[in-house]
């Protein structure tokens, strides 16, 4: 039996950018590439939505295919709505801080699979804007993936990521 080897965020790294920037290069080479965007889950927390991601979503993927030929890697960043990351200061958005994720994910799934994982994972179902960008550029991504590290909101808590080398498919 193949040992799995599992790329896992480290909790103690100080240097997110830099993990972060790790995670995107693996999985950007990828096939089979998808970038969804997660709205309307409400949490005001950014440590509760990585927990929800984490835990209830991609760990019950995972745990679901695991002895199956299937893959799923992912890299997923939270980020305050657009007002909170432009600096701007208004008191009706500071309320609903308009929290959202983009998890970049690498997966021989289809999207109802995922979408059916999505549906069951939250309290309430999430606005969910998925994009297939298997045959995309992907020149500028990481620069928008890493653009709320610029407003110093970005913590460890802001992201998370687990990639599997043994099933990665390459293109």
């Amino acid at each position: 039996m193949i040992k799995p080897r599992l790329i896992k965020k480290n909790p103690n790294t100080p240097d997110f950018i830099s993990d972060i920037t790790r995670a995107y290069q693996i999985l950007s080479k990828k096939e089979s590439l998808y970038f969804i965007t997660l709205t309307g889950i409400p949490t005001s927390h950014v440590s509760d939505l990585n927990f929800q991601l984490t835990n209830k979503l991609f760990n019950n993927i995972h745990k679901d295919y695991r002895n199956s030929n299937e893959y799923l890697n992912y890299l997923f960043i939270i980020e305050y709505g657009g007002i909170i990351s432009k600096e701007q200061e208004y008191d009706n958005f500071i309320r609903n801080m308009g929290i959202h994720v983009h998890c970049l994910v690498n997966t021989s799934l289809s999207f109802p699979q995922l979408e059916f994982y999505i549906k069951n994972s939250f309290k309430r179902v999430p606005n969910c804007d998925f994009k297939n960008i298997s045959n995309s550029s992907k020149d500028e991504l990481l620069n928008y993936l890493l653009k709320q590290n610029k407003t110093g909101l970005m913590t460890s808590d802001s992201y998370n990521y687990k990639i599997n080398l043994n099933k990665l498919k390459f293109s």
